[in-house]
């Protein structure tokens, strides 16, 4: 962790450059050493972010290849945050990342509307866990290009997961299940859970914008939806695109 400095509400640090992917929960766990290789500012607007949930997404970041991670911390470790902080962590996450994920979700229609002149940035949300329709009517503003609602693919990646939120609000459906992490305090785990799923989505679209730079916003989003998904016959008519992204 090279130039790096944690402090509550504030961050200093030495390099000027952005990260690849900005991470809006809570702080990943310091002491693990794949989060010193990849962890490039932490910001935390609570005293007692949240731990688990987030270093499990840093270690997918880390796994697939991501070198550059911010995390904004506004969940604490019981679980509660504010809306006004939540808008705050995506924003200041807009400003120095291409690619920024929550896993919290659905967000509500009013953070996409907070959010929807931050187009240089690729916004990846979950779409919640509840076997509810998740309809763009109810969320007009989420509707913008540069959101991307993802769900959670069943155990075999063939379909939606009986957990899983549907609707046309979801562009994507994402592995969920036995998905390789490393949770705080170092245990190896197989996580059955949406958080990775977003992980390994904003993971591919940090890719891609690797590969070509001039993508940003709704071209990255698109280009991850017609270059690193596979059409599943199971999620006609499930939600927006039949396509899936499967952790292999």
């Amino acid at each position: 962790m090279k130039g790096l400095l944690v402090f509550f509400g504030f961050v200093f640090y030495q390099s000027a450059m952005g990260a690849e992917v900005a991470f809006v929960l809570g702080m990943p766990d310091l002491d693990q050493p794949f989060v010193g290789q990849i962890l490039h500012r932490s910001t935390n607007f609570v005293s007692d972010p949240e731990l688990g949930i987030t270093t499990e997404a840093f270690s997918i970041f880390y796994r697939k290849g991501v070198k550059s991670a911010d995390s904004l911390g506004f969940v604490n470790n019981h679980g509660v945050g504010t809306y006004a902080n939540l808008v705050l962590g995506l924003k200041e996450g807009a400003k120095n990342s291409k690619v920024v994920v929550t896993s919290v979700g659905p967000v509500s229609n009013d953070v996409c509307r907070e959010l929807l002149t931050e187009t240089q940035a690729a916004f990846v949300f979950t779409a919640g866990n509840s076997a509810l329709e998740i309809s763009g009517d109810d969320y007009p503003d989420c509707l913008a290009g540069h959101f991307l609602f993802i769900t959670g693919l069943d155990p075999n990646d063939e379909g939606l997961a009986s957990r899983s939120n549907w609707g046309d609000l979801i562009g994507l459906a994402v592995s969920s299940y036995g998905i390789p992490v490393i949770t705080a305090g170092g245990k190896q785990l197989l996580a059955n859970h949406t958080t990775a799923s977003a992980a390994l989505a904003a993971s591919a679209l940090v890719e891609l914008a690797n590969e070509d730079p001039s993508l940003e916003g709704e071209t990255l989003i698109n280009r991850l939806l017609t270059k690193r998904t596979t059409r599943l016959s199971k999620l006609s008519g499930e939600i927006r695109n039949p396509l899936g992204l499967v952790d292999r």
